[in-house]
């Protein structure tokens, strides 16, 4: 699992040096690739010292849904410390997915 997380954080880091173009569409070709490893990756993908747990929680729900479990786990994995270090606003947020 440590491997998933840092090749995703990785790549999260090679991609901003790119523009937006070329980031959107990397992530979409990556959200719908055919590999279940792949998709993990990009669960990672969400730039999580930046954004905020709005933006972090909008950017795993494709993964979070997807139809294979691992991806599904490793979406709340690459959130989990967000979501702790803010419960209650977490909790609301996934009020609305329930």
């Amino acid at each position: 699992m440590k491997a998933i997380r840092l090749i995703g954080q990785l790549l999260d880091e090679v991609l901003q040096k790119e523009n937006g173009e070329k980031q959107a569409e990397v992530l979409q070709a990556f959200t719908h690739h055919v590999s279940d490893s792949v998709r993990c990756w990009a669960a990672y993908m969400n730039k999580q010292r930046l954004s905020s747990l709005e933006e972090k929680l909008a950017y795993i729900q494709p993964f979070a849904a997807d139809h294979h479990f691992g991806v599904r786990e490793i979406a709340w994995m690459s959130v989990r410390e967000s979501l702790s270090h803010q419960l209650d606003q977490s909790i609301e947020h996934l009020k609305e997915w329930a």
